[in-house]
């Protein structure tokens, strides 16, 4: 198993069941993935493809050498906080992309 679809597999158990609802009904969207593990390899699988070569950057966020974070978000404005010492520049990292794709949406 690689491990990006075993953090995914944990991740998926730690979703409220409100979270995993809404989960479930956008995997429902797109007929390729049955999983959020399923999922979480697309990056993967498009790395290769010229047309997704924009997005690479996008696919990871480098994280402070530290054994804990909080990952919070801002409801209001569905925008997401990147942990403290990481360092997002808008529209340049994991983070910031899903801010700018989930007010795109």
């Amino acid at each position: 198993m690689r491990p990006v679809i075993a953090l995914s597999d944990i991740a998926w158990h730690q979703l409220v069941l409100a979270a995993q609802r809404g989960s479930r009904a956008a995997l429902a969207l797109d007929d390729g993935y049955d999983s959020l593990a399923d999922a979480c390899v697309w990056a993967d699988e498009v790395r290769a493809d010229p047309g997704y070569r924009w997005a690479s950057h996008l696919h990871y966020l480098n994280m402070p050498n530290q054994k804990t974070f909080t990952m919070k978000t801002a409801t209001a404005s569905r925008k997401p906080i990147a942990p403290a010492g990481v360092k997002c520049p808008p529209r340049d990292c994991v983070v910031s992309a899903i801010t700018y794709f989930l007010r795109c949406a």
